[in-house]
């Protein structure tokens, strides 16, 4: 059952004017996070602004961004008509994990997207670095450093080319698939197999701009393994390791066994995750702070072959904030006994 429907979508004079009605109620949804996610062109940080400004109402009234959705709601936002502008230097802090002549890579926050786009003219990944390795203004490129992207709200490492060489050579790499990755993400309920290869086609969404869906007939060929690294009965910590890289694979994978990453608004149900969510002695409240409220997903490893010296290198990114925050209050709980691995889930594509 769809959690909404749109009913109204305009654009007049620099607007776009929306309205969506609210279908199925999810405990802990905040409009902020739901609109960031429903319209992902628009920034969290802008989609804050037009609330408090009242350029996003629900059933008429002004409302905070902190407002949690409920069934029935109303919600009528104006969204500014904005263009995409030139890369620029900006400010933003980042975390190195490793650089040299040829590359940097950093371990990415919450919240952030790769490279301006429309709707994200600046505030990004690239704007970042652009600031940080000033080199890469005398590219001639729209994108210069960037040979891979992680979603707005998946940490973890991420790697840049500092120079055109380094670029294409890594770039090449990612097209024969010589770059090894490995992510660790938090998911719903308890998986029957301690490991499985799913292998299941994905493709874009047949009504929503914004998601990939599996396609067994048709789509492009996607493998994910998974292994269980930890269990704590309605939660799983679990190491996946892609074997292609699909738009949100990952997610689509998971969600497709039944599995979808805790936290996870467009593929799963639960969002945000509260100390409540975890213990049912502890009532929720507005002002209770959630532990975690965008997908449970981080880029732990990335191997590959140094673009000059060859040398093979691998780079490891830590945890965030958030991530640690559930995953320690999930350890609080004790662990489940872990269960043998049998059967298979992924279905093969023909």
């Amino acid at each position: 059952m769809p959690t909404e429907q749109q009913t109204e979508n305009s654009t007049t004079a620099g607007v776009k004017k929306v309205q969506l009605r609210i279908k199925r109620e999810i405990p802990g949804r905040r409009i902020d996070r739901y609109l960031s996610l429903r319209f992902a062109a628009y920034s969290r940080t802008l989609i804050q602004q037009l609330i408090r400004q009242g350029q996003a109402t629900v059933c008429g009234r002004k409302i905070k961004p902190s407002y949690e959705l409920h069934k029935g709601d109303v919600i009528r936002v104006r969204f500014p008509v904005v263009e995409q502008t030139l890369n620029k230097p900006e400010d933003i802090p980042i975390e190195v994990v490793y650089e040299d002549d040829a590359i940097i890579a950093i371990n990415k926050q919450a919240y952030i997207v790769t490279h301006p786009s429309p709707g994200h003219s600046g505030g990004t990944l690239l704007n970042a670095i652009l600031h940080h390795c000033e080199q890469l203004l005398d590219l001639e490129t729209d994108r210069p450093g960037i040979v891979h992207r992680l979603d707005k709200d998946t940490t973890g490492i991420m790697l840049f080319a500092k120079t055109e060489d380094a670029r294409t050579n890594i770039q090449q790499q990612f097209e024969h698939r010589k770059v090894e990755k490995t992510y660790t993400a938090i998911m719903e309920c308890d998986p029957q197999l301690d490991a499985d290869l799913i292998d299941l086609a994905i493709g874009q969404h047949k009504t929503r701009r914004e998601k990939m869906a599996i396609h067994l007939d048709g789509g492009r060929p996607a493998q994910t393994v998974y292994q269980v690294l930890e269990r704590f009965g309605d939660y799983t910590l679990v190491k996946c390791m892609p074997r292609t890289g699909r738009t949100h694979q990952i997610r689509v994978h998971l969600a497709a066994i039944g599995h979808p990453i805790a936290c996870d608004d467009l593929y799963g149900a639960r969002a945000p995750v509260f100390p409540s969510t975890l213990d049912e002695q502890i009532v929720h409240t507005e002002s209770e702070e959630p532990l975690i409220e965008r997908q449970a997903l981080h880029a732990t490893t990335i191997a590959f072959r140094h673009p000059e010296t060859l040398e093979w290198i691998e780079l490891e990114a830590g945890f965030r904030d958030d991530f640690e925050r559930l995953l320690t209050e999930l350890r609080k709980r004790g662990p489940v006994a872990p269960q043998r691995p049998r059967g298979r889930v992924g279905r093969k594509r023909k």
